[in-house]
Parts: C-alpha cells; sequence; structure tokens
C-alpha cells in the first residue's frame, strides 16, 4: 500500500460552477505526470484523461493539508475505505460538519497532513479535480467556540461566544493559529453574518487607534480605502479629533452595518485562518 493514500468512494458528482481564482492546469497530456511529486501552493486543477494505474504525488507545506475535491466525473483512488475516523483523511460536510456549506461548496475531502498519494484503479477520461492547499478547521478552538468551513473549501472560521475587549480576542485568536476576522469583500461579509446571526456585536481587526481616521484591517495590515468594501452605519465612524472609539464592531444595535466603539467595550468575534 503506498504511503498516504487518499481514499475516495465512487461517487458521481455533476460538474460545480464556482470561482477557481488563480489556478494552475496539467498541459494536453496529464498522465506524463504520472509519478512525479507535485507541490500545491495555488489551486491545481487536474483534467484528464489518466491511464490505469497512474500514480500522483502531491505536497504542500508542512504546517497545512490538502483539499481534493471531485469536479467531474466517476473516480475510484487506491487506498483504505473513506472512513470519517480514519487517521489519513477526513470528510467535511454539511453531515459532520453543520457549518460547512454542502450545497454550495463541492463535497472535499482532507488530509491529516502535507502530503499525500493518489493511484486511478482505471483510466479516467473526463475527470476533473481540484487540489488545494488549506489550513486544518475542526468543530471548535474552545469552550464557547464553534468553527465550519462557511467562505470555500480551504479556509476556516470560528465563533468566540464570550465577551471580550477586541484586544483580548486578539490575542485569543493568535493562540489558536488564527486572526481576528477581516472583511474585505462583501461576499466575505454575507458568509460569516449568515454562519453566526450578529444579534450582539462581534468584533473585528478594523482599527484606527493607531492614527485616527485611517482605518486599518489589523489582520492583513490592509488599509481602508475609498475603493475597499465597507458598509458604516450612517454617520459612522466618528470623525472628532480624538475620539476613542477605534474599533469596529458589527451587527447588534448596529444590525447590517459597521459601528466604532471604545475597543474596551465587550463583544462577541470571529476568528478566520486562510492558507
Amino acid at each position: 500500500m503506498m504511503k498516504n493514500p487518499i481514499a475516495f468512494c465512487v461517487f458521481t458528482l455533476a460538474l460545480v460552477h464556482f470561482s477557481y481564482g488563480k489556478v494552475a492546469a496539467f498541459p494536453p497530456n496529464p498522465s506524463s505526470f504520472c509519478g512525479k511529486q507535485m507541490f500545491i501552493d495555488d489551486a491545481l486543477i487536474i483534467d484528464g484523461p489518466f491511464q490505469e494505474g497512474c500514480v500522483l504525488e502531491f505536497q504542500t507545506q508542512d504546517d497545512r493539508i490538502l483539499a481534493f475535491s471531485v469536479l467531474r466525473e466517476v473516480m475510484e483512488v487506491f487506498g483504505d475505505e473513506m472512513d470519517n475516523d480514519s487517521p489519513i483523511l477526513q470528510l467535511e460536510h454539511q453531515e459532520t460538519h453543520e457549518l460547512s456549506g454542502k450545497d454550495e461548496l463541492p463535497v472535499t475531502l482532507y488530509t491529516k497532513n502535507s502530503k499525500a498519494s493518489v493511484r486511478f484503479l482505471k483510466a479516467a477520461t473526463h475527470l476533473q479535480l481540484k487540489i488545494q492547499k488549506a489550513v486544518a478547521c475542526g468543530f471548535n478552538v474552545g469552550v464557547d467556540t464553534s468553527c465550519g468551513r462557511i467562505v470555500d473549501e480551504v479556509s476556516c472560521y470560528c465563533q468566540i461566544s464570550r465577551l471580550l475587549s477586541q484586544a483580548d480576542h486578539a490575542m485569543f485568536c493568535l493562540d489558536v493559529d488564527m486572526k481576528l476576522v477581516s472583511f474585505e469583500t462583501q461576499l466575505e461579509e454575507q458568509k460569516v453574518r449568515g454562519a453566526w446571526i450578529p444579534d450582539q456585536q462581534h468584533w473585528t481587526s478594523l482599527t484606527d487607534y493607531r492614527r485616527d481616521n485611517s482605518w486599518v484591517w489589523e489582520s492583513t495590515m490592509s488599509l481602508l480605502t475609498d475603493q475597499t468594501y465597507t458598509a458604516w452605519f450612517p454617520g459612522r465612524p466618528n470623525m472628532q479629533v480624538d475620539n476613542t472609539d477605534d474599533c469596529m464592531v458589527y451587527g447588534g444595535d448596529f444590525l447590517t452595518y459597521w459601528g466604532d466603539v471604545n475597543c474596551g467595550e465587550t463583544a462577541r468575534a470571529v476568528c478566520e485562518a486562510q492558507p
């Protein structure tokens, strides 16, 4: 048996339409890669044909895992029978990971480490398989927390229900190898709000405490500008000189908008981890 095999059951999926982002793809003769190892950084889509017995070797950085999504065709892969308790892989979908979007995201298998081998038991003429670098995503990161793959197949988001200051939440996220959430697209915010309805205020990493009215997503060190996504509550943020409303929250009294409040207030938060 091959080292670290990826075990897939035989199943059929219709082609799933979604944005691939930056991807690489095999040349016209993908079987020429049989027996060779490929390092996964950007997403890779392999599009058959592949000959019977072809073995593909994949590796990503040591602190990440691999995500395999079948986008088209029936496939068989050599290995142990698929089992959620397998030390090699895990299947994350709605039945076992309730917050992960089964209807919007393709069914995906995740390795338990950074390497994997895939073998074709029969020729695959029209196979389309997507391989990506991903972060591990458990069900929670402690008491009063809940996690899921709610935006895409490779990132992870966790809600922290405890009421803490913005700085304390930021440190909690760092302690679990995550960062306080940054909403740099409207779609990302919509998916996070859809997973955890913000009936109470939730912290983000957006702050202007370093310089009044210069708002920065501290988790990514991205500056908020007139060209970037914003959703401020009418009359916000506070533009008075030397005001102390230096951290952004969403939800609660601000409803579907963003509001700026004192960073020492307490609220809930969402942490994120990106590959």
